[in-house]
């Protein structure tokens, strides 16, 4: 990357931890941390940019490998917030959700998969 292309990348990676990056990796002493997620946030993405972008950062691009990251379980949630209100959902609205959001949600909002295990629980679905 250029200098002009490095202080987008820097720009991009500033708003991805300001709307709020809750998500722990393993290290490589097998403990799951936010500083690990980060590091591994910042390589993969840039590996994702410079082969597919033309080094061209993009919030998009972090989005993507974040998501890439999460749904192969490399990047898992951290525990949501005390105060968050329980999510409810219908069996119908569960069942009429794309199954790659239901997965997504699932793997990634703790109260989401609580929502869902309850439905499942109650054989609902």
């Amino acid at each position: 990357m250029n200098a002009e292309q490095e202080i987008q990348f820097e720009q991009d990676y500033d708003k991805v931890l300001e709307s709020g990056f809750l998500f722990a990796a393993k290290d490589e002493n097998g403990k799951w941390t936010v500083a690990e997620a980060l590091r591994q946030l910042r390589f993969y993405t840039r590996l994702y940019i410079e082969k597919n972008n033309a080094s061209c950062s993009s919030q998009s691009a972090f989005q993507m490998v974040r998501d890439a990251m999460a749904s192969e379980r490399q990047l898992v949630p951290i525990a949501s917030e005390p105060d968050e209100e329980p999510v409810t959902l219908t069996a119908s609205q569960y069942q009429s959700m794309p199954k790659s959001v239901t997965q997504r949600r699932y793997q990634q909002e703790p109260l989401f998969k609580a929502a869902v295990d309850k439905l499942f629980a109650e054989g609902r679905v």
